[in-house]
């Protein structure tokens, strides 16, 4: 588990979660274009719990998709 604070940007092309100490959402409606909008700043548990909720169909191939940042090999998740 990680102890790292995220953020989940939800663009209209798609859900993408990103490792930040920082949630501006004006900053991101500049930096993403399809930008809708965001939640967090959060811990990687309230995420997961958050996704698994919210999205039980997708969430078991999202956890593959997330290990990524989770070993912190990005910073950046596109949910697909």
């Amino acid at each position: 588990m990680s102890s790292a604070a995220y953020v989940l940007i939800f663009r209209q092309s798609g859900l993408m979660v990103c490792r930040h100490t920082q949630h501006d959402w004006k900053v991101l409606q500049q930096q993403y274009a399809d930008y809708t909008t965001s939640l967090g700043v959060w811990t990687w548990r309230e995420v997961t719990e958050f996704l698994a909720e919210e999205y039980p169909s997708l969430w078991p191939a999202w956890q593959l998709q997330l290990q990524p940042l989770i070993a912190k090999s990005v910073d950046v998740v596109l949910l697909g």
